[in-house]
Order: C-alpha cells, then sequence, then structure tokens
C-alpha cells in the first residue's frame, strides 16, 4: 500500500513538471514586430537648361566695331576705309540672320552660326552671298565692355580750428578757342564693267593719298567661269603697255598685288563693290574672266601726295 501511494506522487510530480515547461516563461521578452519597409525617395526631374541669349552691346575685331542693340538692329564700321552698314537682325536658337545697307548688297540676307563664352562671340557664316560683308563678319569678336563708373569719394569736414583760406581772384575769362572739327574721310568711286569680252572705266584717274578707292564692279557678260579684278603695281620703268602684253598666268616678278589678293564676283552676282585706301601708286586694274585668263588692263590711277 505504502508504494502504491509513492508511486502515485512520483506520477503527480512528474505531471506538474511537465506543466510548468508546457507554460510561458515569465523573463520571456515578447517577439519583436518586423520593421515596416521603406520605400527609396524618388530622385527629382531633371531641371531644364535655359537656352543661352544672344548677346547685345559693342564688339570688336582689328579695325571693326560691330553694335548689337536689344531692338534687334545693329550698326558696324571699319576704321580703316571708313566702311559702315547699319541692320537688323533676328535668332532663333544658334543662328542669326542679318540684313544691312552695305552698298550692293542691300537685298542679300546672310545667315550666320553664333557662340559666345562671355569673352568672345565667334560667327560662322552659313549662307551669306555677299562677298564683302562675309569677310569681314566672319572670325571671333571681342566683348568690348563699359568701364565701370568710378565711385564718388565723400570730402572730409574741414575742421573748426582750421586757417580760412582766402580765396584767389579770379582771372579773366579766356575767350574759348572751337575745337579743329576732324577731317572727313576722302572717297573717290569708279565704276568698272566687263562687257563684250573686255572690261572699261568710267571715273577720275588721280586719288589722294589716304583717300578710300570705292570701285563700283558690274558684270554684264555672264559666262565667265570666275570674274575677277586685281589692283597692281608695277616695278618702275613698267607701263600699261607692259602689262597688257603680259600673260594672265604665272604672274610676272615686276607685278606685285601691293593691296592684297585679287576680288572675285561672288556666283550668281553682277555688282559688287571693292573699297581700299591708297597708298602706293600708280596702280592699274587687271580684269580677268577666270583664274588664268585675262580681258584687260585700266588705268593708270596716280596717287597724289
Amino acid at each position: 500500500m505504502k508504494a502504491q501511494r509513492q508511486k502515485l506522487a512520483w506520477i503527480a510530480l512528474a505531471i506538474m513538471l511537465i506543466a510548468a515547461g508546457c507554460g510561458p516563461s515569465p523573463t520571456q521578452s515578447p517577439p519583436t514586430p518586423a520593421p515596416t519597409p521603406v520605400l527609396p525617395t524618388q530622385p527629382p526631374p531633371p531641371t531644364a537648361t535655359t537656352a543661352l541669349a544672344f548677346p547685345t552691346g559693342v564688339f570688336t575685331k582689328a579695325s571693326l566695331t560691330w553694335e548689337f542693340k536689344p531692338d534687334g538692329t545693329y550698326y558696324w564700321k571699319e576704321s580703316k576705309s571708313g566702311t559702315d552698314a547699319s541692320g537688323a537682325y533676328t535668332v532663333t536658337a544658334d543662328q542669326i540672320v542679318i540684313k544691312d545697307d552695305l552698298f550692293g548688297c542691300q537685298d542679300l540676307v546672310a545667315t550666320y552660326v553664333w557662340t559666345d563664352d562671355g569673352e568672345v562671340l565667334s560667327l560662322t557664316p552659313v549662307d551669306d552671298k555677299c562677298t564683302d560683308r562675309k569677310n569681314l563678319m566672319w572670325g571671333k569678336w571681342r566683348t568690348n565692355p563699359v568701364p565701370p563708373t568710378a565711385t564718388p569719394v565723400t570730402p572730409s569736414p574741414v575742421p573748426p580750428t582750421a586757417t580760412p583760406v582766402t580765396p584767389t581772384p579770379a582771372s579773366p575769362t579766356a575767350t574759348p578757342v572751337a575745337p579743329t572739327p576732324a577731317p572727313t574721310p576722302v572717297k573717290v568711286s569708279i565704276t568698272v564693267t566687263f562687257a563684250g569680252g573686255t572690261c572699261s572705266m568710267e571715273g577720275p584717274q588721280q586719288v589722294p593719298a589716304g583717300a578710300t578707292l570705292v570701285i563700283h564692279w558690274t558684270l554684264e557678260d555672264t559666262n565667265y567661269t570666275l570674274p575677277g579684278l586685281c589692283l597692281v603695281t608695277v616695278d618702275e620703268g613698267k607701263t600699261l603697255a607692259d602689262l597688257e602684253a603680259a600673260p594672265g598666268y604665272p604672274q610676272p616678278s615686276w607685278v606685285h598685288l601691293s593691296y592684297g589678293d585679287c576680288w572675285p564676283m561672288e556666283y550668281g552676282l553682277t555688282t559688287t563693290a571693292v573699297q581700299v585706301v591708297m597708298n602706293t601708286g600708280p596702280a592699274y586694274i587687271a580684269c580677268f574672266r577666270s583664274e588664268t585668263k585675262k580681258i584687260g588692263v585700266l588705268g593708270p590711277i596716280e596717287v597724289v601726295q
């Protein structure tokens, strides 16, 4: 009987231990909830870059000055020859379209590509049938900023103990002398015509030294491949007759292009104008129907000191 009670006691103890193992632990922490996932932040949309505006103001290149005004007009001038023109422009993206009143090019609209880095404005021709204007406008133009205005200096007050200064009596008013006006640039115009297989000239044959010779050139013969004009000088002892007898090509050693390269007539044109400052003479105009075929010589044009 005693053994049976001990057996029941062990069975009860085992049941109690099993029950204790299955119950919650007094020190066990509740489970930590899983963190809520955070979606990555979307990057802001890219900001559009603002297109650069065409610069206005005064720009210079060698002896040239060009002023673009905000109202869509412009004015340029070449200081050595006195050549100038006024016109209007429009800008679309990186292209500028211009039209001005340069002699012989009044009806010719031109298009250029422009770039600007804040200091240099670059112009590259896309379509300009005016050779004179294209030769002048093409290239890099430097910004010519207006000098800043100086900050005024406030005078220091005179100390109250300063010795008074006796004013110096004013001297008699001098008679103002009128400034001598600047001399007006001298321009001399002549007309050269290609017609009937030769060339002819109308106008004076004497030009003051330093004057601008304006050659108005008209092409009536339209079957020439590359008509051109050359303003040349010759060695002492050579004459118009020698030039007329000389071949158009090669150029004789005693003939000199004292005024630079020859001027071709732009394809499609029948009139143009050439301007050059005269300082060496006598000068002759050689007329060509192509690069090597000479059709006549005009002159001499004397340069009077």
